[in-house]
């Protein structure tokens, strides 16, 4: 009976030292998942502190731009230069495009006067075989 007594008085112990456990546990739970949400919160202000200063330096960089004589001219100058830039760049890229069609053009008539000239010997040596052959033949047709 005394170890029975002993056991069912170590099983509560054991159960109220689990529920203590669940109890701090779930404490603890509690405590992060507030410390998460105060820091998500801070990260937002600061997030939202950080986009509003952004948008009302834009505004002041905007309206000096539009009130600043000499910054919208440079900003002219910016644009003109950048459009000069785009402006050569596609007139070298149409010099290139050009010179290298007078290169395959080039590189073709090399290729047809070769042809041509092989041609030429061809016939030259096909009139040579003619002549060698009619010279042959007025040979034996006459006998010499």
């Amino acid at each position: 009976m005394l170890q029975r007594s002993w056991r069912i008085q170590n099983c509560f112990l054991w159960y109220i030292a689990n529920i203590r456990l669940r109890y701090f546990q779930a404490q603890r739970d509690k405590e992060v998942r507030e410390q998460q949400a105060e820091q998500e919160e801070r990260l937002a202000l600061e997030l939202s502190r950080l986009k509003h200063e952004e948008t009302r330096d834009e505004k002041m960089r905007q309206h000096i731009r539009e009130t600043s004589l000499e910054l919208r001219e440079l900003e002219a100058k910016l644009k003109a230069g950048y459009t000069n830039m785009e402006r050569h760049a596609q007139m070298a890229e149409k010099e290139a495009i050009k010179y290298d069609q007078m290169a395959r053009d080039a590189e073709i008539a090399k290729m047809m006067k070769a042809e041509s000239e092989r041609a030429k010997e061809a016939d030259k040596i096909r009139e040579k075989e003619m002549y060698h052959e009619r010279v042959s033949l007025c040979l034996l047709v006459y006998n010499i």
